[in-house]
């Protein structure tokens, strides 16, 4: 297995914690919500023909993130 693509994995999950997380307080649209979606199945798509527990780590760690930031953007709303 080729290390790289782990790597890869968790940078594009920290990227993607980080641009939202920069906005979350910002933009609380259904737009947002559903563009985050968008963005997070483009990273999905980038892991096609890697074995299925790598995808599946892609997969943990993406819901991760973004059940992360629906629970600040629940908390900044109180």
């Amino acid at each position: 297995m080729d290390i790289n693509i782990i790597y890869k994995i968790i940078t594009d999950a920290w990227k993607f914690a980080k641009k939202y997380l920069a906005n979350i307080d910002k933009n609380t649209s259904d737009e947002y919500w559903s563009k985050m979606v968008e963005e997070s199945n483009a990273i999905y798509v980038s892991t096609e023909g890697q074995p299925d527990y790598v995808r599946q780590f892609h997969k943990d760690i993406m819901k991760a993130v973004i059940a992360l930031l629906e629970e600040i953007y629940r908390k900044e709303r109180k």
